[in-house]
């Protein structure tokens, strides 16, 4: 199995709701993010990602954590960002839907440990390094569909 390393994006409204997208190739709903392009920074990567999902740009404001994932040969850097510009698309080429999330409230549908990191994201954390084991069913999903 590969290395991968992705990048995402915890964004929240004035109401202090979490950004999700819903993603096309596997119907949860997910942080805005993806995969690191070969010769990408990881800021460079994050807010790739956050405009070809989202429509928006977005500015970071601080890198909450390195999430390992030892089951999925994954590193995943979760950063804490704010929309500075573009226009938020719906139904795009990656993400069949956005919407704001209260953070008390997540859909069950997930992918899995993103309700991990937001709940990082909500507790403070900045720089943290987190080891993640996969017990939910999505992520036994995940890891047969390779995503």
């Amino acid at each position: 199995m590969r290395n991968t390393v992705g990048c995402f994006a915890v964004i929240e409204d004035e109401k202090h709701d979490i950004l999700l997208v819903k993603r096309k190739d596997f119907p949860l709903w997910d942080l805005p993010g993806g995969r690191q392009a070969k010769g990408e920074t990881l800021e460079e990567c994050v807010l790739r990602e956050v405009k070809e999902e989202t429509g928006c740009d977005v500015e970071i404001d601080y890198l909450i954590g390195e999430f390992l994932r030892p089951s999925m040969n994954d590193k995943q850097y979760v950063y804490a960002c704010r929309i500075v510009g573009g226009t938020s698309i719906h139904d795009g080429v990656e993400a069949r839907k956005l919407k704001y999330c209260n953070p008390t409230f997540l859909p069950v549908f997930m992918v899995a440990n993103r309700k991990k990191q937001i709940r990082s994201y909500r507790r403070g954390c900045i720089r943290i390094e987190k080891t993640l084991h996969d017990k939910h069913v999505f992520s036994c999903l995940q890891r047969m569909l390779n995503l």
